[in-house]
């Protein structure tokens, strides 16, 4: 089955070629299977993960792009100081993780080395890697990039090859809902749950509460949300280990409807997104901008992220099909032209290639992909977070920008 898609992918690609030239790809991926961000009541005990992947750190005062090593320091947490029983920290990329993003490392190159579209071997003057300041994104990417491009150029001076991992700190991050530092965001999420269409949305969930308090032992008052169920289910599935005891299959089936219907009705809206991810979805543009015009010698820009960067990208893009971003989902966003120089878009969404809501077909004309992304992507992004009015604090209350308000994603700063 897989090797009938990846000879299907490769057909579409043959024949696309004869009438369009691909010019520029730009990747987005969420990172691979990870450790629960937040542990279920009464429900980890016994369950032990396995994180292979260390950290491994080596004082670099040069900045060169290879680097002769004499020795490399290893990160190791000590067992039983960790949230979780076995080697993983909070959020850890775990072995499977690391597995997913060889594979699609794997797809990466059938679709743009194997057709020449890339050289074999990492060129960091045709390729831009750029990842949050997280551990299982800068993983995920580590792990990506060894089957994408099993060798990197040699260097001159025969030393060990360096791939720049490009990062911004958090206060500059465009790739990740910044509720801290948006305070609209807390605003506006809490405008929402306070809602009638969310309040009679969750009326109807009373029994699965009910039900998800009685397994977990916890009074109502100690319910937890409905995503961190959700999260810490699809974490254990998709490493392999069982189901919390006494939750069943249709449990986490209607959760994960829950977690959709949440998503929806809190970042469906284009204020949100452009909150979320205006930035980041502008950054895209202007690098298909910027290549169409001579300027950008880059023919691939990969960036490694999270759920609360593909999901408001879906958004964005056009490409919401009510399916939340599994581990490893990716979105390749892919320049092409044609003999008169037009330009389109061609969209494929972890390996499928996918119509969004604006286009005609799937080689999606650039002006009018364009004109629909930018609907999003704020002029002045401060003014934008700016609250309303001004809001009146209880005394000893966190200012606006300090409050977090908890979300259908977990995975936002």
């Amino acid at each position: 089955m897989w090797a009938r898609f990846l000879f299907l992918s490769c057909v579409i690609f043959l024949v696309r070629a004869d009438s369009y030239e691909l010019k520029f790809v730009q990747l987005v991926t969420r990172h691979g299977a990870r450790v629960p961000l937040t542990p279920l009541p009464n429900k980890d005990a016994g369950t032990v993960w396995n994180c292979p992947e260390t950290v491994l750190l080596h004082h670099d005062m040069t900045g060169d792009s290879s680097l002769p090593l004499d020795r490399i320091h290893r990160v190791s947490y000590i067992r039983d100081r960790t949230t979780f029983a076995g080697n993983c920290t909070v959020g850890a990329l775990t072995a499977t993780g690391c597995k997913q993003h060889q594979q699609l490392g794997t797809q990466f190159r059938q679709r743009y080395v194997n057709n020449g579209f890339l050289p074999s071997s990492f060129d960091p003057s045709l390729v831009y890697v750029r990842s949050t300041d997280v551990p299982r994104t800068k993983e995920s990417l580590q792990c990506n990039l060894g089957t994408f491009f099993p060798t990197v150029q040699p260097r001159r001076n025969g030393g060990l090859p360096v791939i720049d991992i490009h990062m911004m700190e958090s206060s500059a991050e465009t790739l990740l809902a910044q509720s801290s530092h948006c305070p609209k965001i807390s605003y506006l999420l809490s405008q929402t749950h306070s809602s009638k269409a969310w309040q009679d949305y969750h009326a109807t969930l009373t029994q699965l509460r009910a039900r998800l308090c009685d397994i977990s032992g916890i009074p109502d008052s100690a319910f937890p949300g409905y995503t961190v169920y959700t999260d810490g289910v699809a974490c254990r599935l998709a490493d392999g280990l069982p189901m919390p005891k006494g939750m069943t299959p249709a449990d986490y089936e209607l959760l994960s409807e829950v977690q959709v219907r949440e998503l929806e009705m809190e970042w469906g809206s284009d204020e949100m997104v452009t909150l979320a991810l205006g930035l980041g979805a502008g950054e895209i543009v202007t690098n298909f901008d910027e290549k169409l015009k001579g300027r950008l010698g880059y023919k691939l820009m990969f960036y490694s992220a999270h759920d609360s960067t593909v999901a408001p990208l879906q958004f964005a893009f056009g490409i919401w099909r009510h399916n939340f971003p599994d581990f490893a989902t990716s979105i390749a966003l892919e320049l092409y032209t044609n003999a008169t120089g037009d330009a389109f878009v061609r969209t494929v969404y972890s390996g499928r290639e996918i119509v969004p809501d604006p286009c005609p077909s799937p080689m999606c004309p650039y002006d009018i992909w364009r004109r629909y992304v930018t609907r999003i992507v704020p002029a002045d992004y401060q003014k934008a977070c700016q609250l309303p009015t001004a809001r009146l604090q209880p005394e000893g209350a966190a200012p606006a920008s300090q409050t977090k308000v908890a979300s259908s994603l977990l995975e936002t700063a």
